[in-house]
């Protein structure tokens, strides 16, 4: 029988720590204890001014225009806000638990909480696109948000389907248990509470993982000390070795839509995201010692010295290592960092509006991390042959995707190009292609943003060659709806109109899955292979270019999708519009070769 319901309301801050108080309350002490009177379990959204006492201060509820709430404790039995697990699985001054060799901080809860999965129901990026998509088809709105929240807020939809209902984004605003677990995002139950049947089979995919209803927290390692989550949680922690498997991240990193302008029986599945289905066609789950997986990346097993971790995984919630946990090993890191900067800026900049848990030095430390993989771990350039020829400038560029997926993969917001800029002797630019504006557009021969660069504008296609100042190369998805014109509404996506992104290596058109990961638009490029692409430059250039310089860059929100979106008027599209303002996507820098000619 499950024990009753406990929710705590807590500031931003305290979830972060580990707050106590009912969190740490035994399974008995929760059979005999009420919800405070602040947090009755209605369906009732709090109004834009309502606020509850914390601490002695007023704070709201429900910020406008997002309708976000601060993180809070809840623990019904059988899932848990991120605020219950600190209460172990953060660290202590006087306990070893949870450090890496230098002694830093490596705690679950420490490095997730300023992931975008932890701030995935708050990501004002994901709240605009999901107004946007709402506004455009209101007849459809309780089927749109079901969709999205399924991954976006997987506690909430888990408690709603249990009521035979969608998690409404109007739970998001309220201090209800559905509320509260879906304001935790991806949290620590989310992905520990998942069972290993069917993982990497189709009927998971599209946040359809399966639960078990046993209780049971799952975790890498054999033989767990069960007694103080048990009795402080209710929850029992046993082995699973599934989440080390790739297909538990693939559960809701394989996405799967269909158009609602068109009848059900005449929808054709959309991949609206594919990283796990690429990663499967790859070089890198083969099984043996080149396999990676998406937690062998994503949760790195060593230190920031690149030394193995090891340590004790839990200390006790009054302080100090718990006798019976020994160091533990694998550990991983919960950093779950990819390439995006942007929304992690944004979430530090505009904290009163969108509450993330996490202090700005986290926010901080993400995008450092994540500016680094980017530099470092995604893609490599190389260029060879360069010369000036008959008044042009000649040569190859080479990319090589080092990714276990495409690049760029994931939300198709994103791309990938190749900057190139040719100076004279005294450093003054003579020829720039690829270059951007203050708000991340692309650039042409004139100084003016490209006309694809704009909402409705042409499409910019795959190109083997770069022989203009307009002729960037740009590596990118564009969406094509019902009656063939590009879209960024994926509840509208029939096809791509473009998917020239760089393939992993190893990936082969007879692969797995490989109709839904094949690229699209490349036809007679024949370099353009398993692993990478190479582009030819015959340039034109005046008298006296003595330097080129070739640049690989990469932006997590393209402005044509930008513009896209900001063209709908919502509440939430009208307030990302203004955080984008003092945020703007501008790219980041992957690699940079240099040569004097």
């Amino acid at each position: 029988m499950k024990s009753p319901l406990v929710i705590v309301i807590l500031t931003a801050g305290a979830a972060a720590l580990g707050c106590p108080g009912e969190s740490r309350q035994s399974r008995g002490d929760r059979d005999t204890a009420a919800p405070p009177a602040d947090a009755s379990d209605t369906d009732d959204a709090a109004g834009p001014e309502d606020t509850t006492v914390v601490d002695g201060e007023d704070v709201s509820l429900n910020a406008e225009p997002f309708h976000v709430i601060a993180a809070g404790t809840v623990n019904d039995g059988l899932r848990t806000t991120s605020a219950v697990c600190a209460t172990c699985h953060t660290v202590d001054p006087g306990a070893t638990a949870m450090r890496d060799s230098a002694g830093r901080d490596v705690s679950p809860i420490a490095l997730w909480q300023s992931s975008m999965k932890a701030n995935s129901a708050r990501d004002p990026f994901f709240r605009a696109t999901l107004s946007a998509e709402r506004a455009r088809l209101p007849e459809h709105a309780s089927a749109i948000e079901g969709t999205c929240l399924t991954c976006h807020a997987p506690l909430a939809t888990l408690d709603a389907r249990t009521d035979g209902a969608l998690a409404r984004v109007d739970d998001l605003a309220t201090t209800t248990k559905r509320g509260l677990l879906g304001a935790d995002g991806v949290s620590c139950t989310a992905c520990h509470g998942i069972a290993s049947e069917r993982l990497s089979e189709a009927q998971t995919w599209s946040g359809q993982q399966l639960y078990n209803d046993d209780l049971a927290i799952y975790g890498p390692h054999k033989t767990p000390f069960t007694n103080p989550m048990v009795h402080h949680t209710g929850l029992t922690p046993t082995h699973g070795a599934h989440v080390m498997d790739s297909g538990l991240c693939g559960s809701c990193h394989t996405l799967i839509t269909h158009s609602l302008d068109l009848e059900p029986d005449d929808a054709p599945d959309f991949p609206e995201q594919t990283p796990y289905l690429e990663w499967r066609n790859s070089a890198f789950a083969v099984q043996g010692p080149e396999l990676v997986t998406c937690q062998g990346c994503h949760m790195p097993t060593l230190d920031a010295d690149g030394q193995l971790i090891s340590t004790r995984i839990a200390r006790r919630p009054p302080g100090g290592d718990f006798p019976q946990v020994s160091p533990r090993s694998p550990y991983g890191r919960h950093l779950f960092v990819g390439g995006n900067t942007l929304i992690p800026e944004i979430l530090k900049r505009f904290r009163d509006e969108l509450l993330p848990s996490a202090p700005d030095a986290a926010f901080d430390a993400t995008i450092m991390l994540a500016r680094a993989q980017l530099e470092n771990t995604t893609a490599t350039l190389t260029v060879n042959g360069l010369a000036v020829t008959g008044g042009k400038l000649v040569g190859e560029v080479h990319v090589d995707n080092l990714a276990g997926h495409k690049f760029p993969s994931g939300y198709p917001s994103r791309r990938v190009w190749l900057r190139v800029q040719v100076e004279d002797a005294a450093g003054v630019s003579l020829v720039e292609v690829g270059g951007w504006d203050a708000q991340g557009r692309i650039l042409g021969a004139d100084g003016a943003p490209l006309p694809s660069e704009a909402a409705g504008g042409p499409v910019l296609g795959h190109r083997d060659e770069v022989n203009g100042a307009d002729a960037v190369q740009v590596w990118e998805t564009v969406i094509g709806d019902a009656t063939g014109k590009p879209n960024i509404g994926l509840m509208s996506a029939v096809s791509y109109l473009k998917d020239n992104r760089l393939l992993p290596r190893g990936w082969s058109p007879d692969g797995f899955e490989a109709a839904r990961t094949r690229p699209v638009g490349v036809e007679g490029d024949d370099d353009f292979t398993a692993g990478g692409d190479t582009v030819r430059l015959d340039l034109a250039v005046p008298e006296g270019a003595r330097r080129v310089t070739v640049q690989l860059v990469y932006q997590v929100l393209s402005a044509r999708w930008a513009a896209e979106l900001l063209a709908n008027d919502t509440p939430e599209v009208r307030a990302f519009g203004r955080m984008l303002e003092a945020v703007p996507p501008l790219p980041v820098i992957i690699g940079t070769v240099t040569r004097q000619l």
